[in-house]
């Protein structure tokens, strides 16, 4: 396989050296896939490739914190990336990795390394095409749409749902979760090929250990909803969600979406991306709730999402990296590929490399 290309921004540019590469992602033909299940049926073969994503997610978590390769991995960053060019056009489904804090003459190295551990590690069901032109990379990552949406000041932020139930109503806390469905997926990848214009979702994963301090914090916070659970229903859901991100038992990262779209983005898009990703997953469960928020249009925030970063842009009751805190189910559930029946869903087709 030929060596993917590794983009490089200096400080100056992104305020923090890193490395980027990007592959394209495809799913397998339907016949191709069945044949590979080891299950009798279609539903196991989806519950297959439904386990080995969980596998890849705790692998990228693992791999991140591991004693051996700390120091010379550097802190990792993934997004998942899906972009309509044009209406009608397939979509462009992209992995882009993102490597930072080492030393400039390390970068280009450890993303390499990156790439290579995602190649080897992701699940099977899909085919991966690295980017090995600086042109190809622009264009699967959706550089230019990335650009003039933040010029338009037209990229708004998809968060879980946050409710006013502390004592004094004045904080916000999150009192909704991460949580796809089959079906609700199937809901995402349709609503962005029908965008009535070029339009970019942007699922940003990043492995992160919480201080002493935002342990201490989230912790506090539960405690508080917790006191207040028997007069506000939701207190007690809330505080539940906060206990279980400062005791991390499985792994947390810092997860942010965004709809980045150069004219606009609709509303109906963003409100199903949003539904769709806060879905009942287990029968008689509540959906978790979502709020759509703006994006201020800054060149700061446009690299910010260049280059894997989070945008912080409001205060809540937790400290800005708390509120984009997810445990490892969380993220487990929401980071959902697209996965088709034989016949697929109508209007949703995905860019496959001709070179």
């Amino acid at each position: 396989m030929p060596n993917p290309w590794i983009e490089m921004y200096d400080r100056e540019t992104s305020r923090s050296a890193c490395a980027l590469a990007a592959i394209q992602v495809a799913p397998r033909a339907f016949a191709e896939r069945n044949r590979m299940r080891w299950g009798f049926n279609f539903g196991a073969a989806y519950d297959e490739a439904r386990e080995r994503t969980s596998v890849f997610i705790d692998m990228l978590y693992a791999r991140q914190f591991q004693p051996q390769t700390r120091r010379s991995a550097g802190q990792r960053s993934l997004a998942l990336r899906c972009g309509l060019p044009q209406p009608g056009e397939p979509l462009t489904l992209t992995l882009v990795a993102g490597v930072r804090g080492l030393p400039d003459s390390w970068l280009h190295t450890a993303c390499r390394d990156f790439c290579d551990e995602l190649l080897a590690s992701f699940p099977y069901d899909y085919q991966l095409y690295p980017a090995v032109t600086r042109e190809d990379f622009l264009h699967i990552c959706g550089w230019e749409q990335v650009r003039q949406a933040a010029a338009q000041m037209s990229i708004v932020e998809i968060e879980r749902k946050e409710t006013a139930i502390t004592p004094d109503g004045c904080a916000f806390v999150q009192t909704g979760e991460w949580a796809a469905n089959r079906q609700s997926a199937e809901t995402l990848w349709h609503s962005l090929a029908l965008s009535p214009g070029s339009l970019i979702f942007n699922m940003l994963i990043q492995p992160v250990q919480l201080l002493p301090s935002e342990k201490t914090e989230l912790a506090q916070l539960a405690g508080l909803l917790e006191a207040a659970g028997d007069a506000q229903p939701e207190a007690a859901k809330a505080a539940s969600l906060y206990r279980q991100r400062a005791q991390a038992a499985q792994g947390v990262f810092c997860m942010q979406l965004h709809l980045v779209a150069p004219a606009g983005v609709p509303a109906s898009i963003s409100r199903t991306v949003g539904s769709s990703l806060t879905a009942a997953v287990k029968p008689g469960e509540a959906p978790g709730g979502f709020t759509v928020r703006r994006v201020p249009g800054s060149v700061v925030n446009q690299q910010r999402i260049m280059t894997l970063q989070p945008v912080y842009n409001r205060i809540s009751a937790a400290s800005p990296r708390g509120r984009l805190v997810a445990c490892a189910p969380e993220v487990r559930a929401a980071f959902h590929l697209p996965f088709f029946s034989e016949f697929g869903v109508p209007d949703v087709e995905f860019a496959i490399p001709t070179a």
